[in-house]
């Protein structure tokens, strides 16, 4: 309003330079808030993936290896041919077990990457509030 232009010409020669430069500023921190924001939703899309596989790897390797001593065990009572019917199914098991361990140690060096990212978006906002004196809202 009018009045309030009067009021900051005594503060400002150029009120509008000012406006300027907040909106620089501000758009720096929107930009910072959004990167923040997508890198949050990715990593709990992330959690939310490794939640799923993470049985799904676990019972894989458990089949495996319940194969395993079950063929061990046919052999040892000299039922080779028998033990021998089962490998296929136990190679099928160990490659699906070894399949799904990968995805999901991909996933938790994809999320160790994003969750690296956050933290250094998280400590230039401290840097960046610092700087300007802005002191953190007490828990």
């Amino acid at each position: 309003s009018p009045a309030l232009e009067r009021y900051y010409e005594r503060y400002f020669d150029d009120r509008g330079v000012i406006v300027t430069a907040f909106n620089g500023y501000q758009g720096v921190f929107d930009g910072l808030q959004a990167q923040y924001d997508q890198l949050s939703a990715e990593v709990a899309v992330i959690e939310a993936q490794l939640t799923d596989l993470e049985p799904r790897a676990e019972a894989a390797g458990v089949e495996a290896d319940r194969l395993a001593s079950e063929i061990d065990g046919l052999r040892r009572q000299g039922r080779v041919e028998e033990s021998n019917g089962l490998v296929g199914a136990q190679n099928v098991a160990v490659n699906l077990a070894n399949a799904l361990a990968g995805q999901y140690n991909d996933l938790v060096a994809e999320y160790n990457v994003k969750v690296d990212a956050l933290n250094s978006l998280a400590i230039t906002a401290r840097e960046i509030d610092a700087a300007l004196g802005v002191e953190e809202a007490p828990s």
